[in-house]
């Protein structure tokens, strides 16, 4: 780890598969549910995109406990009451993206959607 705050983040038992060719990318999201009923696979449909994919996007590590941390709940969002409709709920998703260009042009950037606005950026040829 080459940066000042991977430590907030990553340590021994961290639970995701670190990789040379990529870059893991931390992203603080807010989301208010406009329902009780916000499921893993609502969430996932609805941001729709590799970055923010949801449950696909969780991570643990012993830094999630000693930084107060909040990410998302592994069981079912409904079950789990992580999320109520019209509060806003602010935690930590995880993500890599390839540090090279790869012959899988899918694998070449991302996109995120908030609202109506979408961003999108990839690694140049």
């Amino acid at each position: 780890m080459r940066n000042m705050y991977g430590k907030m983040f990553i340590d021994k038992d961290f639970d995701r598969f670190i990789d040379e060719d990529r870059y893991m990318v931390f992203m603080e999201v807010t989301v208010t549910p406009n329902g009780d009923n916000l499921s893993n696979l609502a969430l996932a449909n609805s941001t729709g995109y590799r970055l923010t994919s949801g449950a696909a996007s969780n991570f643990t590590s012993g830094a999630v406990n000693k930084y107060g941390i909040i990410n998302l709940p592994r069981v079912d969002y409904v079950k789990s009451g992580f999320f109520k409709k019209g509060v806003s709920r602010r935690y930590w998703m995880a993500q890599s993206i390839n540090r090279y260009r790869s012959e899988d042009v899918t694998l070449n950037g991302s996109s995120i959607r908030v609202g109506n606005s979408f961003t999108s950026f990839y690694i140049p040829n």
